[in-house]
Formats: C-alpha cells, structure tokens, sequence
C-alpha cells in the first residue's frame, strides 16, 4: 500500500465516529435532533409507511421537527425516483407519528469512548504502516544499492 492509500485509510477509519441510541421520551425531545423510532405495526400500516419508506418495516429515522406528549413530527430522508434510493442530501419528507404508536424512541449520539479508541487505534495503524513502509521490513532495505550491483 502506498503512502497516500495508507493515509487515506486511517483518516475514513478516524472520521467514522461511532454512535449509539439511547431511548428518550417524546416529549423531552428537541427540535432538530436525529432519531430512531420503532412504531407499532398497525401504526406502520395506518401511516402506510411501505410507500413512503419501501425499505422500511416498523423502523424509521429523521430529524425531529417538533415534539409533544400526543405526537412527533420527522423529517425524514426518501428515495427519489432518479436516484432510488434515499440519501442524506435528497428529499424529504414530514411525518406526524401519533405518540400512542410509538414502541420506542432513540435519540442519536456520538460514543466518546468507541470514537477514542477508533482514534487511537487508527493513530497506532498509521503509526505501523509508516514505520513498516520506511523501516525497510517488506520488500527490502533501505540502504542504497551499490552501483556495481545494478
């Protein structure tokens, strides 16, 4: 692997980040947060979810709008006909769930801890691969090839 792969490598492992969902009621939740709602299959069926969301069961994630004790209102991200498939920067859509078909909500947080060590650990294979490539450990040495020998 070459110097700029190696580089490459460990900076998408370092700029990961880890995240985790921790449950949170619905109306402790603030605007613009990312969840993770788990809804009732009937309230999927109610909200006839399959068309709005084809790869969705009774899970869906978005950004909350506004949230109170009777409903929570997302935006969340749909696949666009040209694209077929939904992404970050595509279009969106609102969804009102009624609080009484909600299973759970999560909200969405960054893990200190496993984003620490992914850091460390990328530090440390950046680190190897520096050394390993310079050090002359595979494929050769590093001293200069006599010219009589060529």
């Amino acid at each position: 692997m070459k110097k700029p792969q190696s580089v490459l490598v460990v900076l998408v492992l370092a700029m990961t980040g880890c995240y985790q969902y921790a449950p949170i009621r619905p109306s402790d939740t603030p605007p613009g947060v990312r969840v993770r709602a788990w809804i009732t299959p009937e309230q999927a069926e109610t909200m006839r979810l399959r068309e709005v969301l084809p790869a969705s069961d009774e899970r869906v994630e978005g950004s909350v709008v506004s949230a109170s004790s009777s409903a929570v209102e997302l935006l969340v991200p749909v696949a666009s006909p040209e694209e077929g498939i939904a992404g970050p920067a595509g279009p969106r859509q609102r969804l009102v769930i009624p609080v009484e078909g909600i299973v759970q909500l999560e909200v969405r947080s960054l893990n200190r801890r496993r984003t620490a060590l992914l850091v460390l650990t990328g530090a440390a294979l950046f680190v190897g691969i520096l050394w390993t490539q310079g050090s002359g450990w595979f494929g050769g040495s590093t001293e200069p090839v006599p010219i009589d020998k060529i």
